[in-house]
């Protein structure tokens, strides 16, 4: 009899927490935004979509992809030649690569870090971006009216 409770309890641990667990909601959100500059740990390599920072809402957020499509622009190496001191692409640089774009926030598992030199000073990139990434889901270049 004390063998039977201890199953029933067992199974009743096992039920709560299998059914009480919440699985990651990925919300898709869609709005408007500029790339304007790029995590400095991957700028001193060929870029190939990896780590593009962008701001949206009027440049009140900011936010940093990996999978941004290498087709959608052709950044010209010289927006990444000082990317030991800043992740930002020179001014008015970033009004040209205007896009809008529909994402999710990356989960915990999908989250990409990459290694960094230790002469890169990356303040200004973790401080904008706060661990802000995102998944883009679907993306089209814009033109400045």
């Amino acid at each position: 009899m004390e063998k039977l409770q201890q199953i029933i309890i067992l199974f009743a641990i096992i039920g709560i927490t299998s059914f009480s667990c919440e699985k990651e909601k990925h919300e898709i959100k869609q709005t408007e935004g500029y790339i304007i500059g790029f995590d400095q740990c991957e700028g001193g390599v060929l870029t190939n979509g990896r780590g593009f920072v962008i701001a949206c809402n009027n440049f009140a957020d900011t936010l940093v992809t990996y999978n941004l499509p290498n087709t959608l622009f052709d950044f010209p190496q010289y927006l990444f030649a000082d990317y030991i001191y800043s992740f930002l692409f020179p001014d008015p640089e970033y009004l040209n690569y205007k896009i809008k774009f529909q994402y999710r926030f990356s989960s915990e598992k999908e989250k990409y870090y990459p290694l960094c030199l230790g002469t890169i000073n990356t303040w200004g990139f973790t401080h904008s971006v706060k661990d802000r990434q995102i998944i883009i889901k679907n993306i089209q270049k814009l033109t400045n009216k």
